[in-house]
């Protein structure tokens, strides 16, 4: 296939392109063993047809490799955060704890930060109460304890059968007893890092 005006107009227009978006990337690319041609206008050969062909599926597998390389390097980088949170927040805690220690404030500002917003190590407060943790033993407990109407409020009739949370809060909040199948809690201060 020849050139001709037109697809000499649009060649020109394709190099153009090619260098105001690509062209600051080809040097790198070549350094990588990927260099790639500005694509024709019109192909004249098999040649010409492989050569723009084997660029593309070259670069889709460099970008799909690099994106392999970098999907574990962010999984080892979440790993080691999430070690390093753990294996340091009981010496954070002491500290906050300690800095925190006959003020009203619950939490630390700090200077160190990542991005916009300021970093805060302190303590937040986890309410007690009540949780239905094991529902059969639970709704056995509700079965034998109550009659109707009053046990309807404790039990919940749907597809599958399953204890009212709320209701067991308030019986515990009402009287104290601990429906088998439950566990109380007292409040907590959970700390964090934000």
């Amino acid at each position: 296939m020849g050139s001709t005006p037109e697809t000499n107009g649009v060649a020109s227009d394709l190099q153009q392109d090619w260098d105001a978006q690509y062209g600051d990337a080809a040097p790198a690319l070549e350094q990588q063993g990927l260099a790639v041609r500005a694509p024709a206008a019109a192909l004249a050969t098999l040649a010409d047809a492989e050569r723009v062909v084997g660029d593309i599926l070259r670069l889709e597998a460099a970008a799909d490799c690099l994106e392999q390389q970098y999907a574990d390097v962010v999984a080892k980088l979440r790993r080691f955060a999430g070690f390093l949170r753990t294996a340091s927040e009981p010496a954070l805690r002491a500290f906050a704890a300690e800095q925190l220690e006959g003020k009203k404030a619950k939490s630390l500002a700090l200077v160190t930060g990542v991005g916009e917003k300021p970093t805060k190590i302190g303590f937040r407060k986890l309410p007690g109460g009540l949780r239905v943790v094991e529902p059969e033993k639970a709704l056995a407990w509700a079965d034998e304890t109550f009659e109707e109407p009053e046990h309807a409020e404790f039990v919940r009739v749907t597809v599958k059968r399953a204890p009212v949370a709320d209701r067991f809060k308030a019986h515990y909040a009402d009287t104290g007893e601990i429906p088998p199948g439950c566990e109380a809690s007292e409040d907590e201060d959970k700390f964090y890092i934000k």
